[in-house]
Formats: structure tokens, sequence, C-alpha cells
């Protein structure tokens, strides 16, 4: 099903598909083996407050979101069989092939679930940023002077792991 979810800037309609996984019997067919894991904006509260203890300064924060996050995980060509979609639209039979991981099934929230938790914990190791993660949000804090350039470093790194592109620019601040 279309989900409407306003306009894009060009003034185009924005509409997200889902696919209703518990309505065809995937998501009953999927089992899950691990236990989700994010961080909210109580720990958001919990790190700005640190920082202040530990640096005096009052911080800046700052956010990226992975544009299309499901989408960019591609899935096993053996489990290929459970990604088709059928549907009519004005009497025609339609069929179609998922290659990524679908919106609206289980096995796709644990799946970038792992993957977004790999980004945060790189981020934090190899950048020294302090990264927060909510599904597909990254947020972090930083000083004033350097908030911005901290972005800018969370955004081209993960555009080198995942393509260009891979953090939606208009929604990094």
């Amino acid at each position: 099903f279309a989900v409407d979810q306003g306009f894009k800037s060009n003034g185009s309609r924005k509409i997200r598909s889902v696919d209703d996984e518990t309505q065809n019997g995937l998501t009953g067919a999927t089992a899950v083996s691990e236990k989700l894991h994010t961080q909210g904006v109580d720990m958001l509260f919990e790190t700005a407050k640190r920082f202040v203890k530990a640096s005096g300064i009052v911080p800046k924060f700052w956010k990226g979101d992975i544009a299309d996050a499901y989408r960019r995980i591609i899935i096993r060509q053996s489990d290929e069989w459970a990604a088709w979609v059928v549907f009519m639209h004005k009497g025609v039979v339609y069929a179609s092939c998922h290659y990524s991981l679908m919106f609206g099934a289980k096995s796709a929230v644990h799946g970038w679930n792992r993957l977004g938790e790999c980004l945060a914990h790189l981020s934090r190791s190899k950048l020294w940023l302090a990264v927060l993660r909510f599904v597909d949000d990254y947020f972090g804090v930083e000083r004033p002077d350097s908030a911005q350039h901290a972005a800018q470093c969370f955004e081209r790194f993960v555009s080198l792991l995942l393509g260009e592109g891979a953090v939606a620019a208009h929604k990094t601040e």
C-alpha cells in the first residue's frame, strides 16, 4: 500500500510504498533472533549533560539521516522467492521482485539495525564522533565551532561506505 508523505522540494507528491508483510504471511514466517537496540532522546540528553560536565561548554547538536536505508541492503538471492509482490491495477496483474530489504518487513528492521549499529560504531571508533542512533537517524553533540564539521565528516564517511548521497543532504543539520 502507499503512504502519502507530503510534497518533495520540486512540488511533486512523495509516496512511500509499504509492503504489508503481515497480510501476505511473510512476517509470520520470520523468526527474530536478536533484540533491537537504539538510542533515544534520553541518551542524547545524557550525552549532552556529560559533555557539559567534562568540557564546561554547551554543545551544539548535529543530525544526519540515511536516505532509503532499507533499500541499501540487498537481500540474499536465495531469499528472493519471498520478495515478490503481485498486485492488480486497472484490471492488469503486475508482479515485481524486491532485491533489497522491503519497507514493512520485520526482517528489514533487523537487517538495517545491524548495519545501522555498525555505522555508528565505526563513526565512534574511527572518527571519534559522539554518535547516537535512532533507526536510520544519527545524532551527535559537539563543540559549537566544530559541529558542522562533525556532521560533514559523518556524511562523507557514510558516503564512502554506502555510496554517494547515502546521507540525505537536505536532512543534515
